[in-house]
């Protein structure tokens, strides 16, 4: 009669692990679940598109060279949009771990870009950004075209006048905010100008951040570049990966437990 109850009670125990293993692996299944379901509204997008590559000329004084782009923009679903020297924000300061800058950092003698954009209802306005005169001291708006200083990366420049390790940190608002009114096509049109000298400008591209998924479109056979994107298709690589070792490990669990 005892073995009878130890083999009863060997055989509960057995199928109460079974149930507990169940139980896991659909806890995991629905987590699984609801990541997918939030993954593209919880993570912030950046965008880029390439306008011009490095270039460089003895040219006079004013306009040397010139380069546009057109993109499909939302402004309800884009929090900035801004320029610079390579894809993505990720210029490191020390002292300023954790964040990222817009910025080449480098000193630029004696001048600026001048920015038109042109939005859905064929209305223009331009701006001047990354301005330097010609001891290479940067002021006014370096990188932003349009957001809000609370929500933008900050821009960084090296200037002269703060010494061999110096530099300058910028919080910018897009000073051309008020032209994205409508969701829709927007022209994108840099011309790089010199005040005399040498006229050169680095890579330059044009970046934006989406806080959510929307449908992108690029034209003139420019390609788009979505770091998230790529976190995004290893997150749920890695969520699969796990998923199915903790089903095998309650499958051996069920099997030999």
């Amino acid at each position: 009669m005892l073995l009878l109850d130890e083999n009863n009670l060997i055989v509960q125990i057995t199928k109460k692990r079974g149930r507990l293993a169940e139980y896991l692996i659909s806890l995991f299944v629905l987590f699984i679940i609801l990541s997918i379901a939030n993954i593209n509204v919880s993570h912030a997008k950046v965008y880029a598109v390439s306008v011009a590559e490095y270039f460089s000329t003895p040219a006079n004084k004013g306009e040397y060279e010139t380069a546009t782009v057109t993109v499909d923009i939302d402004p309800a679903n884009t929090t900035w949009i801004a320029w610079n020297n390579i894809p993505e924000p990720q210029m490191a300061l020390t002292g300023h771990e954790g964040k990222v800058f817009f910025g080449q950092g480098r000193v630029v003698f004696g001048g600026h870009i001048i920015v038109t954009v042109t939005n859905p209802d064929n209305e223009t306005l331009s701006a001047m950004l990354d301005y330097n005169n010609d001891d290479g001291i940067s002021s006014g708006v370096q990188n932003v075209i349009y957001g809000e200083a609370a929500t933008t990366p900050d821009a960084y420049r090296y200037n002269l006048e703060e010494g061999p390790k110096g530099g300058r940190i910028f919080d910018e608002s897009g000073p051309l905010n008020s032209i994205f009114t409508v969701a829709g096509t927007y022209s994108f049109k840099f011309s790089f100008q010199n005040d005399g000298g040498e006229g050169s400008h680095p890579n330059t591209y044009l970046l934006w951040e989406s806080p959510t998924a929307y449908e992108l479109t690029v034209n003139q056979d420019q390609s788009a570049v979505s770091e998230a994107d790529e976190a995004t298709s290893l997150g749920l690589i890695g969520y699969g990966a796990i998923g199915f070792g903790l089903l095998g490990l309650g499958l051996l669990w069920r099997r030999f437990g």
